[in-house]
């Protein structure tokens, strides 16, 4: 009976088979390059296009880390010494893609950067906006003094 309940804390996810699927064809897809010692990129480029179709027939995103592992260019699954080369330059990650030549450039340990789902936001809490500084051409309206002209009840 427990495990009913643990099913039931979860919400269903919609087209479960089908991210099943996308997750098969990418780690397919980068088996196919690691495993095996001739290099197959074009089936290992067949089952991404496979996966980025299911995707887009459901309308659904795929995961960021799978994105940063898939050339933009040739959809090849970028293995690091096999189909892609990475340099580390001015602290950002450089990944060459050995198919097609394509550079992609990703930052690296930038703490400062904050997702707009990360921040706190909300009446009460201090958000992105909430931590500007004000502008400076613009004068902020102050509340009026008070005034001095209060009857007196002498």
């Amino acid at each position: 009976m427990p495990k009913d309940k643990d099913k039931s804390k979860r919400p269903p996810l919609k087209d479960r088979e089908a991210y099943e699927r996308m997750s098969f064809l990418f780690q397919a897809a980068r088996s196919v390059l690691t495993e095996n010692a001739p290099l197959q990129v074009e089936l290992s480029r067949h089952y991404v296009i496979c996966m980025r179709a299911i995707a887009r027939r459901l309308v659904a995103r795929l995961d960021p880390t799978l994105k940063r592992q898939i050339c933009q260019q040739c959809w090849v699954v970028l293995v690091p010494g096999i189909t892609s080369k990475q340099a580390i330059r001015s602290g950002k990650l450089r990944i060459d893609c050995l198919s097609c030549g394509h550079q992609r450039r990703l930052p690296i340990d930038n703490r400062s950067h904050e997702l707009a789902t990360t921040r706190p936001a909300g009446p009460g809490r201090s958000g992105f906006l909430d931590s500007m500084p004000p502008h400076p051409k613009k004068k902020q309206q102050q509340p009026p003094p008070p005034s001095s002209t209060e009857p007196s009840t002498s």
